[in-house]
């Protein structure tokens, strides 16, 4: 009788484990395209977030940003039109969107903005947590983001470190460090416009054709070398093997400005999105 119980128990703690698992990972939301607009489903392929959102970015800390409204340029390079908020893993919207431009959540905040010039896209960056709440004042030049309790930021093109109550802090010089991953590496030929006309120019045909339009977005992992040529590329999530492998090839064909800090040359860590 007592191993019979034993068992019992086993096989219940066994099921309890199973349905925890099962809720967790339902919760790991996929994002899919239907009519040109983001939507999201869970593991099981259950709608979750119907298809209304214009541009999805990345999870991060539990949350992700969708674009509401708006639509995108002739280049499509901008949005325009619409605003940024933020939904959880669940699907439920925790920031309505209002944010002209945001970052990704690190560390518990994130940089978001409101264009004062929506013509060429500038204005004035801050930092809110999980709930919305403005934790550091629109005052920085550009997005930034938390890293070891840090984030670089710029005023009137001075660059400096802050801590999370948005104080000016002089940042531990690490002299092991070699490769960093908190920065925007910078196109060699021009800006973010230029870098995906080079992409799209030098894909080949019937990848582009095949996929051209349906706003797919493939997210590479690059390693940039201290001499601003990409050393290494793998896809984190792609479209499909082919397309896939043939964007490898050209991003591995990029060269950027070398990272250089206090006369020190890094090599640069970088998500990398292509939309097709």
């Amino acid at each position: 009788m007592y191993r019979i119980q034993n068992k019992v128990k086993s096989i219940a703690g066994m099921i309890i484990l199973m349905m925890i698992s099962t809720a967790i990972y339902s919760q790991n939301l996929v994002e899919f395209i239907s009519n040109k607009k983001y939507g999201f489903k869970n593991a099981t392929g259950k709608v979750i977030v119907p298809p209304i959102y214009t541009a999805v970015n990345q999870f991060s800390e539990g949350l992700v940003a969708v674009y509401l409204g708006g639509k995108w340029d002739e280049f499509g390079e901008f949005l325009n039109g619409g605003k940024w908020g933020f939904i959880d893993n669940s699907g439920k919207k925790i920031i309505t969107p209002k944010y002209d431009d945001v970052g990704v959540f690190t560390e518990g905040l994130c940089s978001v903005v409101f264009f004062n010039n929506p013509v060429n896209k500038r204005g004035l960056w801050g930092f809110i947590n999980k709930t919305g709440k403005v934790i550091i004042p629109f005052q920085f030049d550009e997005k930034g983001y938390f890293k070891d309790g840090l984030a670089e930021v710029k005023v009137d093109g001075r660059l400096y470190y802050i801590d999370k109550t948005g104080k000016e802090v002089v940042k531990p010089q690490d002299t092991t460090l070699t490769i960093v991953d908190d920065v925007n590496p910078k196109y060699k030929n021009g800006g973010a416009f230029e870098q995906q006309k080079f992409i799209s120019a030098n894909l080949q045909a019937q990848y582009k054709d095949k996929l051209n339009g349906t706003r797919s977005t493939s997210y590479l992992e690059i390693i940039i070398g201290t001499d601003g040529k990409v050393r290494e590329a793998k896809v984190l999530r792609g479209v499909n093997p082919e397309a896939d492998s043939d964007l490898l090839r050209v991003v591995k064909m990029l060269e950027f400005i070398p990272e250089v800090r206090m006369g020190k040359k890094f090599e640069v860590k970088y998500t990398l999105n292509y939309i097709w």
